[in-house]
């Protein structure tokens, strides 16, 4: 048993050499955060769909869009307490049959309140499954090839976020209520996927149960010195690169690009990670650790290149090298949280990581375009290339912190990959 308590189903020994191939049900997740991503209900054409259906207008509208980020966000800490007490499988079923419900209760909704509250609940569904997922590739991947798994999740998230507009700007433009249509199906198609995926027996914590034991998982990673800090660090990250939402497109118009200037330059970095991503796991594990350095270099050097652009491919270069950063960032953050969190509290900590990682955009985005408005660029992406360079250093002063959490975990002599109770 591994110091997770959790089982590579039927993955390869953590002996074997840097392992070829992924095991069969590892792509059955796969394919189910890519239909899942495809269907998601996004917050542009959720707006659309409001006012073209007369539902809500103005400020309604920016209520309902604040909800449903509210429900998103928070949504990760829930699920991973949620996964960790009754098992990942579970999780991802019980999210997605009830995101099926809530997309067929908005087709036929028209009172604006009881629309508010469906909409808050189907942001917590979108990703309160995520976690679950991240504790699951802890089962059936052996660690050499965890960083590749993690990779690979994040690449399937992002082939279905380049599809996923196109798809509802026809459904919305064709029938409006498809869009939750779209949704539904994309549920029912994870669901049912769902079914072919192992489910982790959770480790029994007498103490941790009710309300006051829930409260502690949810706080416990955030305690953790190793985790806790890394936490942190990729909180202040996030701000950074969450000006992608936030300044950016500020400082875009402010030099002259015109919307869809603008919009080609955003969705570059999407293009980016589908075709980069794949090509990137020998680079990180080589990295390791040493990654979370280059990743906050790559983003503060991106956003800082913008003080001294002011053209489309200006901006699609400082995009590039951002981008990088991101690529290198995320996957080996989800490998990190995975060989730090113990026994039976993977899911846990990977909650706490994607709320730092999604809290970014409701703290950095909104402060970053105060400062810019305020301040000006020159303060705002000076600012952030700082911060950036403090992010870097204070990760490589804390490898050596690093190194020792990860071998904390691991009894003396085992190099075999996360075993213990399991059914399917």
């Amino acid at each position: 048993m591994d110091k997770n308590g959790e089982t590579p189903v039927d993955g390869p020994s953590a002996t074997e050499s840097q392992p070829r191939r992924l095991p069969g049900r590892f792509w059955v997740l796969w394919a189910g955060t890519v239909v899942n991503r495809l269907g998601l209900l996004a917050p542009a054409f959720l707006a659309l769909y409001l006012t073209d259906q007369r539902l809500a207008t103005g400020s309604a509208v920016a209520l309902t869009l604040s909800v449903y980020g509210a429900g998103s966000v928070s949504a990760a800490l829930i699920g991973g307490v949620l996964a960790d007490r009754i098992g990942p499988r579970r999780t991802i079923m019980a999210s997605q049959l009830l995101a099926l419900a809530t997309a067929l209760a908005l087709v036929v909704s028209r009172d604006l309140q009881l629309v508010v509250g469906l909409v808050f609940l189907i942001g917590v569904l979108s990703a309160i499954h995520r976690p679950a997922s991240s504790a699951l590739v802890v089962a059936l991947v052996a660690p050499p090839q965890r960083t590749r798994a993690y990779g690979l999740l994040y690449w399937a998230h992002n082939i279905g976020a380049s599809f996923a507009p196109l798809l509802a700007g026809l459904l919305l433009q064709a029938v409006p209520a498809s869009l939750f249509a779209l949704t539904a199906v994309g549920a029912a198609v994870y669901a049912a996927l769902s079914l072919a995926l192992p489910e982790i027996a959770p480790v029994r914590r007498d103490e941790r149960r009710g309300v006051r034991g829930a409260v502690r998982d949810l706080l416990e990673p955030f305690s953790s010195r190793t985790v806790g800090g890394f936490v942190l660090l990729s909180f202040l990250l996030s701000c950074v690169y969450m000006q992608k939402q936030g300044a950016l497109p500020l400082d875009m118009r402010h030099n002259g690009l015109s919307p869809g200037r603008i919009g080609l330059v955003l969705a570059f970095s999407g293009v980016l990670v589908v075709v980069l991503q794949p090509l990137s796991g020998p680079v990180a594990r080589r990295l390791r650790h040493r990654s979370f350095v280059a990743a906050a270099g790559l983003v503060g050097v991106g956003f800082g290149l913008n003080i001294l652009v002011a053209s489309t491919p200006g901006y699609l270069l400082c995009v590039s090298v951002w981008t990088l950063g991101e690529i290198l960032q995320v996957p080996m953050a989800s490998a990190f949280i995975a060989d730090h969190a113990p026994a039976g509290r993977t899911a846990s900590y990977q909650g706490a990581y994607s709320f730092s990682w999604n809290l970014g955009l409701v703290v950095g985005a909104p402060i970053g375009q105060l400062v810019f408005q305020s301040a000006g660029p020159t303060i705002l992406w000076s600012g952030a290339f700082l911060l950036c360079l403090a992010i870097a250093f204070a990760h490589l002063l804390r490898s050596p912190l690093y190194e020792r959490g990860e071998e904390s975990h691991r009894p003396a002599g085992d190099e075999s990959p996360r075993r213990g109770p399991e059914r399917v």
